[in-house]
């Protein structure tokens, strides 16, 4: 686990970096650096899944853009710009 002078040095890198950034938004984001999220994937049951089901997030980006390139025009239609 980072202590929090680790973590301020990493805050203080970005935004020495990107000056655009707000530090309190860099801040939000470097506490949840390293945090270990879990999952009681006997739930998953009640909705009929299973997790042995899932795909990995790059998977499913790549297959959503694919599915909107394969049916642009048939089920949908990409608005003009102004």
């Amino acid at each position: 686990m980072a202590t929090p002078g680790a973590l301020k040095q990493v805050v203080n890198a970005v935004v020495n970096v990107n000056r655009d950034l707000r530090r309190i938004d860099v801040q939000r984001v470097v506490r949840e650096l390293g945090t270990v999220v879990s999952a009681d994937v006997s739930t998953l049951r009640a909705l009929q899944l299973d997790a042995g089901d899932f795909i990995s997030l790059q998977e499913g980006i790549a297959r959503t853009v694919d599915w909107f390139r394969d049916n642009e025009g048939l089920t949908w239609n990409r608005t003009e710009s102004r």
